[in-house]
């Protein structure tokens, strides 16, 4: 299982929800996701990232937080998967 879960999103209210759950709740907005990610894993960098928003901005960012050996999940993105290996 997970020792820690990190979410990010835009929307309070979903970041409020993961809190309740006992998730790290990060709002991309205001926050730096990738320097939390940093403090949070002592800067080894996160195991496993599940990008689902399709945003450009952040698929193009989404390899800045992952540890080696990491896991990306792009689900139903395979044309963002490209443009982001591309990068």
């Amino acid at each position: 299982g997970c020792s820690k879960v990190i979410v990010a999103d835009v929307v309070q209210e979903k970041l409020d929800v993961a809190t309740s759950l006992g998730m790290i709740a990060v709002n991309a907005t205001r926050d730096d996701l990738n320097e939390i990610v940093r403090k949070v894993t002592e800067e080894w960098g996160a195991d496993v990232v599940f990008e689902a928003s399709g945003s450009e901005a952040a698929v193009s960012r989404v390899f800045e937080p992952l540890c080696p050996d990491m896991l990306m999940l792009t689900p139903g993105r395979s044309s963002l998967w490209s443009q982001a290996r591309s990068i």
